[in-house]
């Protein structure tokens, strides 16, 4: 079969590139892949000819982007994309397909296919991606590389081992290798023992390791055999020296400054020539660090992110800037998406102040702590930082606490106001299902959140996952969790033993009672449900709740929130003071002491701003839910630095 995709690869020269790269689905078409980027420079560094190809852009093609974005943004824990690859991957299984389509039916209500269609849809794009692995095997081969490595990360791991297995079987000289996410430890160590078309996997940051690796493996004879790769490299000879340790090694790059500026032209040249361009808004990723400063004091309990290194690590502020301007010029595009954990809190004296400066702007993510300052907020704005994942999944203090996020509701609350003034886009979600939690939690939650209905929503409301590298998942005992499994959905996609998938699975279940409380978890999911839908078709005119000036240059409080008691608020001076003190958190008997010379009863005016559902309360202490005006609105979504897919 004839695609245009591969018409138009096939117009790419072998060239002297004895390693070739891919990316396969499922991942992102809307920007290029890191890992890659930053393997293929490293290459080119060291006179290492290259080739990086997109295959999930060449998929999307095939199959349209809207089914692609399906597989890439509305699913997770069931892990359909990786179904779809799964027999190319295992051809031989004996895999009980309609057990798992029964499973993914009976969990499709809140998707945009519905579960009568999803069957049908499924094995049709399954089929497409037996023949496209076929395809994109004899288009690498065409570049006669000598050495063919995939990432894999989440929903790419079928895809790459199936494309790999497929290389291996057209010409076994190639030497086939794995790395990502999906390796790292034990994962890659089962990876490797399992599938014999696999000879080297790297487990861990490959950024300094991977040139040094392909010189020996095209300059010596034999190299397959070696006893001194790379630490974190894995191999046949390695693993038998593994054996029975228990442990298997990780590499690390402990200077981040050492790693390349990803090398993306064979992305954006991919781009280029698509079909999808006029489809694809696109980003670019960078990270400015890696690790995270926050988990290394506390872990997040059900957090499975820095894989076996929690250590954080970050580049010297002039690298970020110069990595920026360069991303920049080289490829006119202007949104860097931040791939780091967490912001470096330093950079805020450092790096931000001279992002500000650059013209044009730039437009950037970043993942950050919830307790900023409203300062610290503005900086962001300042910066260009318009879009951030500050880690907010609740806004209980109780819920937090079991989390160890070390943020507490009026923080995070604190923050989405801010927020919104300063026209940042928050990525948040409300997380449910902790070990130890009250459903009555969640219930008086969904009865005060419409309070806040002028901020901005959650993007949806999600049981916590046991993840692989978590506390959950390395403590699970102290949860009271159990004994742990590999999800079962692991078993219908993987034709292995249960050890083996005990050392693969990322996705880890445990036994749940049954007949627990839900009442108040609903209500929640109700509540958030309703304000995502108030805020989304408000579009331009999403409910406020703001100071104001009234013609005589007194100032009003403006609600157009749904529970508002009244459009225009005028507040005796008295009370108008309170408000303003609340504007960060504040408990009651500081205010007390504040107020004591000029109020006799804070308490009742205290009581008179909640009743009119100005301030809120948690336990001894209240926020003010009014915002200042917004100094700037949000930017569109085709903004957005990690990239977008457009007319969807």
């Amino acid at each position: 079969m004839t695609f245009a995709w591969y018409v138009n690869a096939q117009r790419m020269t072998a060239a002297d590139a004895p390693v070739c790269l891919v990316c396969m689905p499922y991942v992102s078409v809307a920007h290029p892949s890191i890992a890659l980027g930053i393997l293929h420079a490293a290459l080119k560094n060291e006179g290492i000819g290259c080739r990086t190809l997109y295959a999930n852009l060449w998929f999307a093609e095939q199959i349209g982007i809207s089914d692609y974005s399906f597989f890439q943004l509305e699913d997770n824990l069931l892990l359909r994309g990786e179904w779809t690859f799964s027999r190319a991957a295992f051809p031989n299984s004996n895999l009980d397909s309609s057990k798992y389509l029964a499973r993914v039916v009976a969990e499709s209500s809140h998707l945009s296919i519905s579960a009568n269609e999803m069957p049908a849809f499924l094995a049709r794009i399954r089929d497409e991606a037996e023949n496209f692995v076929s395809v994109v095997a004899a288009k690498v081969l065409a570049q006669k590389p000598r050495i063919v490595g995939c990432t894999t990360t989440f929903q790419q791991n079928c895809a790459s081992l199936a494309l790999l297995r497929r290389v291996k079987e057209l010409d076994p000289s190639v030497i086939c290798i794995l790395g990502g996410a999906n390796c790292e430890v034990s994962m890659g160590e089962a990876l490797l023992t399992s599938c014999s078309f696999l000879d080297l996997v790297v487990s861990g940051e490959a950024d300094t390791l991977f040139a040094p690796l392909c010189h020996q493996l095209l300059t010596t004879d034999e190299a397959l055999y070696s006893q001194s790769f790379p630490l974190g490299v894995l191999s046949r000879t390695s693993r038998k020296n593994l054996m029975g340790s228990g442990k298997v090694p990780r590499a690390v790059v402990e200077r981040m400054d050492d790693a390349p500026i990803p090398d993306y032209y064979d992305y954006f040249s991919a781009l280029e020539s698509s079909s999808l361009k006029s489809k694809i808004h696109a980003g670019m990723t960078m990270e400015s660090s890696r690790g995270c400063w926050w988990g290394q004091k506390h872990h997040c309990t059900f957090c499975g992110l820095n894989g076996g290194s929690m250590k954080f690590r970050s580049k010297s502020p002039a690298r970020v800037l110069d990595e920026c301007r360069e991303l920049a010029r080289r490829h006119g595009n202007h949104r860097i998406h931040m791939a780091d954990n967490i912001l470096d809190m330093s950079y805020f004296e450092s790096v931000l102040p001279e992002l500000a400066k650059l013209d044009p702007p730039l437009s950037v993510f970043y993942e950050t702590k919830a307790n900023l300052s409203r300062n610290q907020v503005n900086s962001l704005a300042q910066a260009g930082v318009r879009f951030i994942q500050p880690g907010i999944e609740s806004l209980d203090d109780n819920v937090l606490k079991l989390m160890d996020k070390g943020a507490t509701g009026f923080i995070n609350i604190q923050l989405l106001k801010w927020a919104k003034e300063e026209g940042i886009f928050v990525v948040w979600y409300f997380l449910t299902h902790f070990p130890g939690e009250k459903d009555s939690w969640y219930q008086e939650m969904s009865e005060w959140l419409p309070l806040i209905h002028h901020l901005q929503p959650p993007m949806d409301v999600f049981p916590v996952q046991v993840h692989r590298f978590s506390q959950y998942h390395s403590r699970p005992e102290q949860y009271g969790l159990g004994h742990l499994r590999p999800h079962e959905v692991y078993r219908l996609l993987y034709p292995l033993p249960e050890d083996t998938l005990e050392r693969l699975a990322y996705y880890f279940e445990f036994y749940s009672p049954k007949g627990e409380p839900e009442s108040g978890r609903s209500a929640l999911k109700s509540s958030v449900r309703l304000w995502w839908m108030l805020w989304h078709m408000a579009k331009a005119k999403v409910a406020a709740l703001e100071w104001r000036t009234d013609n005589n240059g007194q100032p009003i409080i403006y609600d157009s929130r749904p529970c508002a008691l009244e459009r225009e608020v005028r507040l005796e001076p008295s009370a108008l003071s309170v408000l303003e003190a609340c504007v960060r958190a504040i408990g009651t008997s500081e205010l007390e002491r504040r107020f004591a010379d000029s109020m006799s009863d804070v308490t009742k005016v205290l009581d008179d701003l909640c009743r009119r559902r100005l301030l809120l309360r948690q336990g001894n202490r209240y926020l003010s839910l009014v915002n200042r005006q917004p100094v700037r609105s949000y930017l569109p979504m085709d903004e957005c630095p990690s990239g977008s897919i457009l007319n969807q």
